[in-house]
């Protein structure tokens, strides 16, 4: 979870205590994008390197990592306070989610300082008739970086293959028929999300996590098998915000008020001809869109019929609804019904009871109604009227 992580590296960061030490913060900030590493990081993490590997497996050269787009360089990059401080001699301070997350950064930053892996490539077309069968492979020659960093070995390119000769005859020993399609780009993950994110220039470090979260605690995404679908909820309001605010859910535009703001930030821009800029369009905008009617979710048909209506000699059928609380199935009459699958051993509440007195703002009876908070009074032509 984005912010189960943010949450971890918030703890690395303000201090973690180290017996007799006391609190030591073991990562720089960590809300930031930048790539930028200090000369005295690099240079210590060389020697380190060096003393613990040998001298061929420290780089030499100043390495500048370049970002794809704008960064907020204010802070380094995030990496540990101290090198020398390895995963395995915090192990004992740390809890074991801690530990995963410091041993992330301290390897991927350790590796960024040392000599690249060297390997051997191998390529072999064989001849079956008219076919040309290709296979790949390599050998690792030096184990560079991957000493801290460790290489994917699932990849089909990583593989050793065996010793051949030119002209020899090889056996068959397995064919294997495989069709394969073009498939959909797959869901998004909490994780590819964010990668999504930063690509676009939506957003930074600091508001990457937090966007996960709430498009999921207000049910415009549902989360299954780690990806991401998107709910009723969250396709009703996005058509809404389309049709009513195209340009300001444009990812277009984000990015350049990104931008935009990042000068005023350097200096390069006034920030009052930047906001009437914006403001006086979406204001017209915004005051349109309050004026249209409101948007109902669209229900769902579960197939099944409702078994309240069932008795009482109705047509209620069953249907996917929203709530504040999420989605949950009730009857589509409501509220002439109010039946909610699942509810069925809940106390029931007690018909509504007049009072004889008129609703002040329709003529209605008022009714005495019992609630999640107790009794009240309302009237009784809810919900075209709301007075309580």
């Amino acid at each position: 979870k984005p912010n189960r992580t943010m949450s971890l590296a918030q703890q690395l960061y303000e201090g973690v205590e180290l017996g007799t030490q006391g609190p030591v913060g073991l990562i720089t900030y960590m809300r930031t994008d930048s790539f930028r590493i200090s000369d005295e990081a690099a240079t210590a993490t060389r020697h380190f390197i060096t003393e613990q590997f040998g001298p061929t497996y420290a780089r030499r050269d100043k390495v500048e990592f370049k970002a794809k787009g704008p960064v907020q360089d204010a802070h380094e990059a995030i990496r540990p306070t101290d090198v020398e401080r390895t995963p395995d001699s915090m192990r004992s301070f740390l809890t074991p989610d801690q530990l995963k997350l410091y041993r992330l950064i301290w390897q991927r930053f350790t590796a960024s300082q040392m000599t690249a892996a060297r390997f051997a490539q191998t390529r072999v077309d064989i001849g079956a008739a008219d076919y040309v069968f290709r296979a790949n492979g390599s050998v690792l020659v030096f184990d560079g970086f991957t000493r801290v960093w460790e290489r994917d070995s699932d990849n089909d390119e990583d593989k050793e293959l065996p010793a051949l000769a030119v002209d020899e005859l090889l056996n068959l020993q397995d064919l294997k028929p495989e069709q394969h399609f073009t498939q959909p780009p797959p869901r998004y993950t909490e994780a590819s999300l964010i990668k999504a994110l930063e690509e676009f220039g939506v957003g930074r470090p600091s508001t990457f996590a937090p966007t996960v979260e709430v498009i999921q605690t207000r049910h415009y995404v549902r989360q299954e098998e780690r990806r991401l679908f998107p709910t009723e909820l969250g396709k009703t309001v996005n058509g809404w915000l389309i049709e009513h605010f195209p340009d300001i859910v444009d990812v277009k535009f984000t990015a350049g008020m990104e931008e935009e703001l990042d000068d005023v930030e350097e200096g390069r821009r006034k920030w009052v001809p930047i906001v009437r800029e914006f403001f006086k369009p979406f204001s017209r905008t915004l005051t349109k869109a309050e004026a249209t009617a409101r948007v109902k979710v669209p229900m769902r048909e579960t197939g099944e019929d409702c078994p309240k209506c069932k008795e009482e000699g109705r047509n209620g059928r069953l249907v996917y609804r929203m709530s504040r609380l999420g989605e949950f199935i009730g009857c589509s009459l409501y509220p002439e019904c109010d039946y909610i699958k699942g509810r069925e051993g809940q106390e029931k509440a007690p018909p509504p009871e007049p009072t004889g007195e008129p609703c002040p703002r329709c003529g209605k009876p008022l009714v005495k109604r019992t609630g999640k908070r107790g009794p009240f009074v309302a009237c009784s032509g809810y919900p075209k009227c709301r007075y309580v």
